[in-house]
This record gives C-alpha cells, sequence and structure tokens, in this order.
C-alpha cells in the first residue's frame, strides 16, 4: 500500500488498525459514531452542534475557549445543502462540482492558519461528511507533506491514494480479514469506519513518532 510518501504492506495495515481500535475504543465510539450495529448517521447534517465540539474532544483538537461560539455561530446552512451527506471523497476530483462545493464548505469554518486550524476544520466536518472529509492534522502532515506539496492539495492527495489500484485491492483485502466470522467487537466497529476513516488512521500512526505516540495513549484520546 502507499500511503503519502510511505509503502507498507497490508499486513501492516491491519496491524494498524487493529492497534488503534485497541487503544482508542472510546474515539471510534464517541467521535465516530461507532455501536454495535454500525456508524450512527449524521447528527443535524446541516448545522454544527454542541454534540459536535464534544466529539472532538475525544480526538484532542485543542479547542479553546473562543472557539466554540465562533464554530456554532457559523451559519452554513447553504454550503452544507450543497453538499450531500454521503458525498465521498473519491467524487470530488479537480475541477468538479463537488470538490467546489466542499471547499466553499470548508472555507465556512476557517478559525485561522497553520495545522492546528485545519486540525480543528478538517475533524468537524468529517463528522458532517464522514466519507468526503479527510481529516489532517500534524502526525498526518509527517506522512502527506510531500505528496501535498507535489500535487498541491492533501486532499487530492489521499483521493488518489483512495483511488489507486493496489491501495484498493489492499483496502477489499482488510474488508475480507475484518468480515470473517467471530471477529471481537473491536475489529467489526473498524468496518463501520470506511476507507476514507482508515487511511487517516495509518496515516495518522505512520506519521506519529514516540513522544506523541505516547502523550495521545496517555490521555486515551484521538
Amino acid at each position: 500500500m502507499r500511503i503519502g510518501d510511505q509503502v507498507i504492506t497490508t499486513g501492516r495495515a491491519l496491524e494498524i488498525l487493529q492497534e488503534y481500535s485497541g487503544r482508542f475504543p472510546d474515539t471510534i465510539r464517541y467521535f465516530d459514531g461507532v455501536v454495535a450495529c454500525g456508524r450512527q448517521p449524521v447528527q443535524a447534517p446541516h448545522h454544527v452542534t454542541m454534540a459536535d465540539l464534544g466529539r472532538l474532544v475525544v480526538m484532542n483538537t485543542n479547542l479553546r475557549s473562543n472557539d466554540v461560539p465562533r464554530l456554532l455561530a457559523v451559519d452554513a446552512r447553504a454550503e452544507f445543502s450543497a453538499v450531500p451527506v454521503d458525498a465521498r471523497l473519491e467524487d470530488a476530483a479537480p475541477g468538479s462540482d463537488l470538490l467546489a462545493a466542499a471547499t466553499r464548505l470548508y472555507d465556512r469554518f476557517g478559525l485561522g492558519d497553520g495545522t492546528e486550524d485545519a486540525a480543528k476544520r478538517s475533524k468537524l466536518l468529517h463528522l458532517k461528511r464522514p466519507l468526503l472529509v479527510p481529516v489532517f492534522d500534524s502526525h498526518i502532515e509527517r506522512v502527506y507533506g510531500p505528496a501535498k506539496d507535489r500535487i498541491g492539495s492533501y486532499w487530492e492527495a489521499a483521493r488518489q491514494d483512495l483511488l489507486l489500484a493496489e491501495n484498493v485491492a489492499a483496502f477489499d483485502e482488510l474488508e475480507a480479514e475484518l468480515r470473517k466470522p467471530l471477529q471481537e467487537p473491536p475489529r467489526r466497529h473498524l468496518l463501520a469506519l470506511g476507507r476514507l476513516r482508515w487511511l487517516d488512521i495509518i496515516a495518522w500512526t505512520l506519521g506519529g513518532d514516540s513522544e506523541h505516540a505516547a502523550r495521545s495513549i496517555a490521555t486515551a484520546g484521538r
């Protein structure tokens, strides 16, 4: 598999996903909204709620007190309405109407510049459009930085990785493995996350050094 500028085996990808589900079950439950029967439908799909911001806390998003009223005050109903809840990143090709609409939505939630702002926006909007908006933070930047600089956009770099033939085959293999009978709940829950979130988990793990990983594990967040 190719993840950003790194290459790993499918077996290693499966290990990463399993390790993540074991370390951060609360993230999968509360941020991703995965319950026994699968991922919950998107809640309040056309506006941001306090519940959304609470879910961001589980991901160690570093929300500041003044971020909360600013995000809640954004009126993006028109922008949300222009982006279907089930829209997929794979379909957001450069120049497409979907990418243009998604970009307008993303731009409505700017808090400032830099990676921290991108992390807050991407995690928030991933909750609203989980098949379309890729999560971004400093760990992922370490893995996708060269590809982003080369291609010009992290979204497009992630989209290309989702569509890459060898990655599609690897994702198919991962799904088949996770669908095997008698799987433990954490492994079954991974199925509900979908491939875009898998891409995030794998990239985040690959981009994390020992110090960051230790901090994340200790705080039981991410």
